[in-house]
């Protein structure tokens, strides 16, 4: 199971970075997992294997090493 930890932004990022997060996983399901927008941009930078994304015709890519999202 995937650790989640959540952490409040440098004081310096805070006008503009409401929230910094991590998540890691040493054993990722191979569901398909969706994820609903929240209406919140994200800066994610993978420093492990990036995760495979399915795209709109069923293929699965793997994502870039950093993606703006949102």
């Amino acid at each position: 199971m995937g650790s989640y930890v959540e952490y409040q932004p440098p004081p310096s990022l805070r006008p503009w970075v409401r929230l910094v997060w991590t998540y890691d996983d040493d054993a990722p399901s191979p569901t398909v997992q969706r994820i609903p927008p929240d209406g919140c941009p994200e800066l994610i930078v993978h420093l492990r294997q990036p995760y495979e994304e399915q795209h709109a015709d069923g293929v699965f890519v793997w994502q870039p090493r950093v993606i703006f999202a949102g």
